[in-house]
């Protein structure tokens, strides 16, 4: 049910009672700095379809918010975890090579995190 008057007027010739759909909340997001010596690096990714073209991308900032490196690359065709997994180790390889030791990463995916909070080996 979309909620316009004509759906509820259909509805309501038929004697039907409907469920209007929930409003959506709106929460306040504020960015939280890194701590001091650290990068804040924000990654994301996507497919289009599942199977379909994935991309992903990150914004690494320092604790004042101001700008210090990004990247985007395209991966070919595959699922959304599999590149939200391979940007979060973009972000990590390009930390690393430029001798940036101390970074916070944050992502949107509980994939990746559950799979770095349990592979800690796997992180430079």
């Amino acid at each position: 049910m979309h909620n316009t008057v004509l759906d509820l007027s259909i509805l309501f010739s038929f004697r039907i009672v409907g469920r209007p759909s929930k409003a959506p909340s709106i929460v306040c997001i504020r960015w939280q700095p890194p701590p001091i010596h650290y990068l804040k690096v924000n990654v994301d990714g996507g497919a289009d379809g599942a199977p379909g073209r994935i991309t992903g991308g990150g914004v690494f900032r320092d604790r004042y918010g101001v700008f210090r490196s990004c990247f985007a690359m395209q991966h070919g065709i595959g699922f959304a975890f599999e590149v939200e997994l391979a940007t979060a180790f973009t972000a990590i390889a390009l930390a690393h090579d430029k001798h940036w030791m101390g970074i916070w990463l944050e992502s949107d995916s509980s994939y990746v995190v559950n799979f770095l909070k349990t592979h800690p080996l796997l992180v430079p």
